[in-house]
C-alpha cells in the first residue's frame, strides 16, 4: 500500500525522533478539527483519519485504516463514493457535493463532503476530504416532507442545485454591482474633468485669445 511519505518510517535513524514528532503533530492537528477528516490513497483506502471521523462512522481507526468504503457501507453508497472519488483523482479537482451516508448504527445522514486531490513529492496521489453532517434522515424527512432515502436524496440534490444557482446569481450580482460602481466612478471623474475645464481652462483660454488679438504696440 502506498502511503504519504510523512507516514513512512524514514531510513536514517537520526530522523526517527523528528518523524515521530511530525506524525504526532499531524494527528494532533487534524484531531483539533471538529469536522470528520479523512485521507485516501489512490486505491481508495483510508490512510489517515481524525477521531471525529472514526466516531462519525462508528468504527475505530484500527478497523478503518487500510480498508475502503466497500468494507463498511451499503454497496449503493460505496459505489457513489468511489465514483466521485475517482473523478477527483483523474481530473485533479476540488469537489463539494451532498450524499446519503449510513453509519454503523444504520442511521442515515445527509452529508456535505468537500474533497480535493493532493500529490506528494514522489507523485503519489491522495484524496483529502472533510464532512459536514447536514441533517439526519428523520429530521430531513420532516423538513422535506419525505421518508424514502432515494426520494430524500433526489430532493436534497434539487435543494443543493438551487443553492448553487443562488450562489452563482449572488456572485453575478456582486460583479454587476462592482462594474456599475466603477462606471459611476468613471463618469464622476469625467464630469470633474469637464467642470475643471469649464471653470479654469475656459477663462484662461479667453484671456490668451484676447491678448493675442490685441494689436502689437511699436
Amino acid at each position: 500500500m502506498k502511503h504519504p511519505r510523512f507516514l513512512d518510517n524514514p531510513a536514517p535513524k537520526q530522523n526517527t525522533e523528528q518523524q515521530n514528532f511530525s506524525l504526532a503533530f499531524l494527528h494532533q492537528m487534524i484531531n483539533s478539527i471538529s469536522d470528520p477528516i479523512f485521507v485516501k490513497d489512490r486505491q481508495h483506502r483510508w490512510v489517515l483519519l481524525n477521531d471525529t471521523y472514526c466516531d462519525f462512522v462508528g468504527h475505530s481507526r484500527e478497523e478503518l485504516i487500510g480498508k475502503s468504503d466497500d468494507d463498511f457501507f451499503p454497496q449503493a453508497e460505496a459505489d457513489v463514493f468511489r465514483q466521485k472519488d475517482e473523478l477527483i483523482f483523474t481530473a485533479n479537482i476540488t469537489n463539494e457535493n451532498q450524499d446519503l451516508f449510513t453509519d454503523a448504527q444504520g442511521i442515515i445522514h445527509l452529508i456535505s463532503t468537500k474533497k480535493s486531490c493532493f500529490e506528494d513529492e514522489t507523485g503519489n496521489k491522495f484524496l483529502v476530504g472533510s464532512i459536514r453532517d447536514i441533517i439526519l434522515q428523520n429530521a430531513a424527512g420532516k423538513v422535506l416532507g419525505v421518508t424514502d432515502p432515494t426520494e430524500l436524496m433526489q430532493k436534497s440534490e434539487v435543494l443543493w442545485e438551487t443553492q448553487e444557482e443562488l450562489r452563482q446569481e449572488n456572485e453575478e450580482l456582486a460583479i454587476a454591482r462592482e462594474t456599475a460602481e466603477c462606471d459611476i466612478s468613471d463618469r464622476q471623474a469625467t464630469l470633474r474633468d469637464v467642470y475643471d475645464e469649464l471653470l479654469y481652462e475656459t477663462p484662461r483660454e479667453r484671456l490668451r485669445q484676447q491678448a493675442e488679438s490685441r494689436p502689437t504696440a511699436y
